[in-house]
């Protein structure tokens, strides 16, 4: 039996505010696909209007998917204007009329500044040693800058990491997030997991990062009220780590281990201080 997928007008009316109303495929040309996930796939582009290469994000839309934590994506993209953030170029939709899962065809467009210089990860990989001590402070000060931008504009990208730390191939930095694809190449930015902050609501109580990078509060956020923009700043001391040492501290831990060893530290630590 076929599933309706339609969207309902209440769906269609928040995507419409957040995207550009033009047909994509007149601004953008897409040339290969570069990354797939679960939800669509990435391709690199040519942004037709200035000859510049793109990494466009296409995302497909059914009647099931929380389309306010889509758009959310990209107003927080929107929103990040600065060098060392990947640059948001523009969010489009193509709407299907077709009402059944075989012809899923209601595609969100997100494209965005390519980053042709791979991830710090990427880089440290192919080279196989560890990268010096002055580019780590380069790379570490750069991406310092991108997020003092991000927690003055009040959000938290609670997923640094070296994947996550993107190059150009003028060397610029950019912070950018992959997390929900299975990239060939790292090259534009997803900023799903930033959070808002607000000046009444400052700690979030959500569990979300990778593990190894993750800060303590975070992996105990149902105690001591959650977490706040610190988080980004441990992740990037992990993240410094991992490019001197090619793997964070405890990288040969389960991931659950290491949440577990993470959090019961924590709470000592939290219970000696009290005491």
């Amino acid at each position: 039996m076929a599933v309706r997928s339609e969207l309902s007008e209440q769906k269609l009316g928040y995507i419409r505010e957040f995207v550009n109303n033009k047909d994509p495929k007149e601004e953008y040309k897409l040339i290969q696909s570069i990354g797939t996930g679960t939800y669509g796939e990435v391709y690199k582009a040519i942004r037709l209007r200035t000859k510049e290469f793109a990494a466009v994000k296409i995302i497909k839309v059914d009647a099931k998917d929380d389309v306010r934590a889509i758009l959310q994506e990209i107003q927080t993209l929107r929103e990040c204007r600065h060098c060392n953030i990947v640059q948001f170029f523009g969010s489009y939709f193509r709407y299907s009329t077709c009402r059944y899962n075989k012809c899923r065809n209601n595609k969100l467009w997100i494209c965005m500044e390519f980053c042709g210089g791979f991830s710090m990860q990427d880089i440290y990989t192919n080279i196989q040693r560890p990268i010096e001590e002055n580019c780590i402070a380069f790379v570490s000060r750069e991406t310092l800058r991108g997020i003092e931008y991000m927690h003055k504009a009040g959000k938290i990208h609670r997923d640094i990491k070296g994947a996550n730390i993107l190059l150009t191939t003028d060397g610029d930095v950019k912070i950018g997030n992959f997390k929900n694809f299975v990239c060939l190449y790292l090259l534009a930015a997803d900023f799903g997991v930033a959070a808002q902050i607000t000046q009444t609501i400052q700690r979030r109580n959500s569990f979300i990062g990778t593990p190894y990078w993750m800060a303590p509060e975070v992996a105990a956020v149902e105690r001591k009220g959650g977490y706040d923009e610190k988080c980004d700043v441990w992740a990037l001391g992990i993240t410094a780590i991992e490019y001197a040492e090619l793997q964070p501290p405890l990288f040969d831990l389960h991931p659950m281990r290491f949440v577990f060893t993470l959090y019961f530290s924590y709470i000592h630590f939290n219970l000696h201080c009290d005491n």
